[in-house]
């Protein structure tokens, strides 16, 4: 996940409005280390229709997707109409949960592999 806070910082020093105060918290964290509360503090929902429109060649979301919940770096877990989520990603086997947390938990461990 450091790889994500090493872009973000980057985009924000070459950014024409570039905020300084913005850099330095990005920076602090870094330094400090990430935890999964981290990882949820940017998490963002958005409908399935709002997130497909982001990409030229778009996932491919499960059929009972309703809605996304996004993350740093344009990581994804999906919304499902019967009340689970969903993370599935090509590379890796499918998880389902009725608890958001346990999903965020194995994105987390997903993203710190190999760091």
């Amino acid at each position: 996940m450091k790889h994500l806070l090493l872009k973000l910082i980057l985009e924000e020093k070459l950014s024409s409005s570039g905020d300084a105060t913005k850099i330095q918290k990005l920076q602090q964290k870094l330094d400090s280390g990430l935890s999964v509360k981290d990882l949820q503090e940017t998490g963002l929902i958005v409908t399935k229709a709002d997130f497909v429109k982001r990409f030229k060649n778009p996932p491919t979301l499960h059929k009972k997707c309703k809605d996304v919940m996004t993350y740093i770096g344009g990581n994804y877990i999906q919304m499902l109409s019967d009340g689970n989520y969903l993370f599935d990603y090509k590379s890796l086997k499918p998880k389902r949960s009725k608890k958001l947390e346990i999903l965020e938990e194995a994105l987390f461990a997903h993203l710190n592999q190999g760091e």
